[in-house]
C-alpha cells in the first residue's frame, strides 16, 4: 500500500509505505481549510492530492508495468462564484484538474 501526502512546509510530495497506515491516510485526506493537517513525526501534511491528484508519476517509480489511470476530480464549476468559499473552491478545482490532465498523459491507459 502507497498512500500520497503533501508535506506542507516545502510543498513536497510525499509516500507513505511503511508506518501507521491510519496516520498515513489521514494526512492523504487532509484538505486545506476543511481539515487541519496531519501532523507525522516532526512535519504536517496535508492533501495529496494538492501535489499529485492522479499519481501515475509514484506508480511508476514504484515499479508498475502498466499505470490505467482515472480522473475523478469534479470539473470546475461554469457558473459565478458568489462567495469567498465559492471561489476558494473554484481556484482549487481549476489548479488541481489542470495538474490531474498534466499527469494522466503519463498513464497507459
Amino acid at each position: 500500500l502507497f498512500i500520497v501526502a503533501t508535506e506542507l512546509q516545502h510543498g513536497t510530495r510525499t509516500v507513505f509505505n511503511q508506518g501507521n497506515t491510519g496516520q498515513a491516510v489521514a494526512a492523504s485526506v487532509s484538505i486545506p481549510s476543511m481539515f487541519i493537517p496531519t501532523r507525522i513525526g516532526k512535519l504536517q501534511y496535508v492533501d495529496g492530492g494538492l501535489v499529485s491528484p492522479v499519481p501515475v508519476e509514484v506508480a511508476k517509480e514504484l515499479g508498475a508495468d502498466v499505470v490505467i489511470a482515472v480522473n475523478i476530480l469534479a470539473q470546475p464549476e461554469n457558473t459565478p462564484t458568489s462567495n469567498i468559499w465559492g471561489l476558494f473552491n473554484q481556484n482549487i478545482n481549476v489548479m488541481q484538474n489542470r495538474l490531474a490532465a498534466y499527469e494522466m498523459k503519463a498513464a497507459d491507459v
